[in-house]
């Protein structure tokens, strides 16, 4: 029987009951939380709490809108309150301090040492890595700190000082000869690769330039690092890898697993392919033969770095194989989100600009040498202007959230107090797009800052207002060191005085220790290919180029939004 006209009146008035009381309660809390944050933001005590951003929805805070736009809403934010003043957004059960503006950054990243970076690693560890959480607390005990001897008061035991070993054992195998050998060994293999695609040198067409150096850099990347069984022993490893990182943003967002079953099912592949690897190299090849007298590689176990790991976490007698397995997975992640695609940015605007193109082709190519010795490479590893490509990729191409944690103490910045055990997040792409720091160049000839420059990093000895920062900061003035060399009118590379500004890498005492191996990875994959190939995009029409897409942001590098075709041919000699 259908329901009388009286039952549907009820229901519908009852509805409309509920949605005003929803409305209600919604305009109550932004009205609020409104109050509660002007009153913060006009105060005038010294070592008041930052303001909160005001929301609507109790609980969850700003939560929603955080997640479907991490970037429109940091942005708004930062505009709202102005670059100098820290802000905290309720994101559900717990609170992130947001920290913009140059010398507030700068002060962050100078006080490192008195700072943690373990809330903000347990996320990822246990979000994106999917570490057992039985070993969780193992991590949150570590309060020893990064230095040498541990903090006053710690009661860790030695072995047990997991975030030192990590920062020691980077830091010891990513300088040196081990990086020479990474590097020497990412090179030969990226050459060994790309001259077996055998390429013709008549025009063809590549459907997608970002999954061509997707698959190239990464094999290279990861054979310099972990050795050639990984990729053998797991023959699906770079196609896993690639669809477990286009799920990165739905893992980080922690949706649970039965709403995302395809991003879980993406990382536990990996993990099962990474405890593959290990068991496989642990019957094979020593993982404690990492001493100076020792190879700096083996096809077992990649570089010196991965075996000084192992040793570290098999030393602790709690780490097992399910978390050496996040751990080494975290490691060739962080290898690869950020440089693989700056590289393809590095490309796309060196292809987007024919005059651009030309001048890096000059600097690189050779009419009668196809391959640079080493020595080539390393002077080609100094040009001013492809540094400057490099910097400026970085710069517009990067977006990450750098998390600090007041440890033992709150911390005072400026009127502000930071309390701690509290989240603090430093965002790379507010810093990049500061308009009081960053230069424009000339009236007469600006580029803004959501734009590339090539030219943005360089410094002309005549030209006082060349440089990447304003001519306000005084910070453009040539150092000692460079008028010690500076005899001519040629351009100097410089990041000087960008501390609190250029962080694709962070800063501080815990700045990443990988940025050198990265520099290099990115510079010679762009030569390699620049002398082995021609590369033309298809199309220059504006509507087909991609952007940025920004719901990677803040997790690294940010990929493209779509496919980029290009035509491609091998190059012969004379063809400069």
């Amino acid at each position: 029987m259908a329901p009388s006209i009286s039952t549907v009146e009820s229901l519908l008035d009852s509805q409309l009951q509920s949605f005003y009381f929803l409305l209600a309660v919604a305009v109550m809390t932004r009205v609020g939380t409104g109050m509660a944050c002007w009153i913060e933001k006009q105060s005038k005590f010294n070592g008041k709490e930052p303001p909160t951003v005001p929301y609507w929805i109790p609980v969850l805070g700003s939560l929603l809108t955080f997640l479907v736009n991490t970037d429109s809403f940091i942005m708004s934010s930062v505009k709202s309150f102005g670059p100098s003043t820290p802000f905290q957004v309720q994101l559900a059960g717990m609170k992130i301090s947001i920290v913009s503006g140059f010398k507030n950054t700068e002060a962050i990243l100078k006080a490192s040492s008195r700072m943690t970076t373990t809330p903000g690693a347990i996320f990822a560890l246990t979000r994106l890595l999917g570490t057992p959480k039985y070993i969780i607390p193992f991590y949150l005990a570590d309060d020893s700190g990064i230095g040498i001897d541990p903090r006053p008061g710690s009661r860790v035991e030695p072995q047990n000082r997991v975030i030192y070993h990590q920062q020691r054992n980077a830091h010891r195998f990513l300088s040196g000869s081990s990086l020479k050998e990474m590097n020497r060994r990412y090179l030969d293999t990226l050459q060994r690769n790309l001259l077996d695609l055998k390429i013709p040198d008549t025009w063809i067409e590549l459907p997608d330039l970002y999954s061509f150096i997707q698959r190239e850099v990464f094999r290279a990347s990861v054979e310099a690092m972990c050795g050639s069984y990984i990729l053998s022993l797991n023959p699906t490893f770079i196609e896993d890898f690639w669809t477990w990182d286009a799920n990165v943003p739905t893992l980080i967002r922690a949706y649970p697993r039965w709403l995302a079953p395809t991003a879980y099912r993406a990382r536990d592949k990996m993990l099962g392919h990474v405890k593959r690897w290990h068991a496989f190299a642990k019957e094979n090849s020593d993982w404690t033969k990492f001493g100076p007298n020792d190879p700096e590689w083996d096809p077992f176990w990649g570089s010196k770095l991965v075996k000084a790991r192992q040793t570290s976490c098999l030393e602790t007698k709690v780490m097992d194989a399910d978390t050496i397995a996040s751990e080494d997975l975290g490691l060739i992640f962080a290898g690869n989100t950020n440089a693989v695609p700056a590289i393809f940015w590095l490309f796309f605007h060196i292809l987007e600009d024919q005059k651009l193109q030309e001048r890096v082709e000059q600097i690189i190519r050779s009419d009668d040498i196809l391959i640079p010795s080493e020595a080539e490479m390393l002077k080609l590893y100094d040009s001013p202007l492809l540094q400057s490509i490099y910097a400026e990729t970085l710069r517009l191409r990067v977006g990450i959230a750098i998390t600090r944690t007041p440890e033992q103490e709150d911390f005072n910045l400026g009127a502000w107090r930071l309390r701690k055990g509290q989240l603090i997040s430093l965002m790379s792409r507010t810093a990049a797009l500061d308009k009081s720091v960053w230069s424009t160049g000339n009236p007469e000839n600006s580029h803004a800052l959501d734009s590339f420059w090539a030219e943005r990093f360089l410094r002309y000895p005549d030209d006082p207002k060349s440089g990447p920062l304003r001519e306000a900061t005084g910070a453009n003035t040539t150092t000692e060191s460079e008028k010690s060399t500076s005899g001519s009118n040629e351009p100097r590379y410089t990041t000087g005085g960008l501390s609190g500004a250029w962080i694709p890498y962070g800063g501080g005492k815990r700045m990443c220790p990988g940025r050198h191996f990265a520099k290099q990875e990115i510079l010679a994959t762009l030569i390699v290919m620049c002398v082995l190939y021609d590369i033309e995009l298809v199309s220059h029409d504006l509507k087909d180029l991609p952007k940025a897409n920004l719901k990677y942001y803040p997790l690294g590098g940010l990929p493209p939004d779509r496919k980029l075709p290009v035509r491609i041919r091998r190059r012969t000699l004379g063809h400069k």
